[in-house]
């Protein structure tokens, strides 16, 4: 009988199978890293970052004063999530 190796949550293990090919399951393949395939565009991240903004501004019903509060933590939320 032949074994193949199979990835999980505990880690690599050996199992018996009658073909002996490898598996990847699906909670093996959620911890490998996604690759970014290019950087995003300059034009698309302002985008993002005025977006943000307005939403923010939108949520406290735009009262005057916080523009500048609003567009840095804009900055902030959009840089974590291409982070």
């Amino acid at each position: 009988m032949k074994s193949a190796m199979t990835l999980d949550n505990a880690g690599p293990r050996s199992t018996p199978t009658g073909a002996g090919t490898a598996k990847l399951t699906l909670a093996a393949s959620a911890r490998l890293p996604i690759l970014r395939q290019c950087p995003p565009d300059p034009e698309e991240v302002a985008q993002m970052i005025r977006e943000a903004a307005y939403f923010r501004a939108m949520r406290r019903g735009f009262a005057p004063g916080h523009e500048l509060e609003d567009w840095l933590a804009a900055e902030r939320e959009v840089a974590l999530q291409l982070a």
